[in-house]
């Protein structure tokens, strides 16, 4: 039987964070949070379930399996954004375009 690792909480401490800092930055840009605000509770919701001890119960097996489809449907909105509003960073060093960044860094 396989073992869960804790990969999956890593990542959704990952989101946490990245979404905790980012929100605050977007707003006052005035850039709409609600998609981050929205993944943000999720993330929070789920990271109960993610630990290796949780998921090795198999008690959360059907609800793993919605939430991977609500983490996939969060990703395509991100990507579908990213490429909407697709224009280099004006404080960054160098000029970012950030559908470009994600394309060179998937898994």
């Amino acid at each position: 039987m396989a073992r869960a690792c804790d990969c999956c909480q890593k990542h959704l401490d990952d989101v946490i964070n990245f979404s905790q800092e980012t929100i605050p930055i977007a707003a006052r840009m005035g850039v709409d949070t609600s998609l981050l605000t929205d993944i943000l509770s999720w993330a929070t919701k789920v990271r109960p379930i993610v630990s290796p001890a949780q998921i090795n119960t198999g008690q959360y097996d059907a609800d793993l399996i919605k939430e991977s489809g609500k983490a996939s449907g969060f990703r395509k909105k991100v990507q579908q954004m990213a490429s909407q509003n697709e224009k280099d960073c004006p404080t960054c060093p160098q000029p970012v375009r950030l559908s470009q960044f994600l394309k060179e860094h998937q898994d």
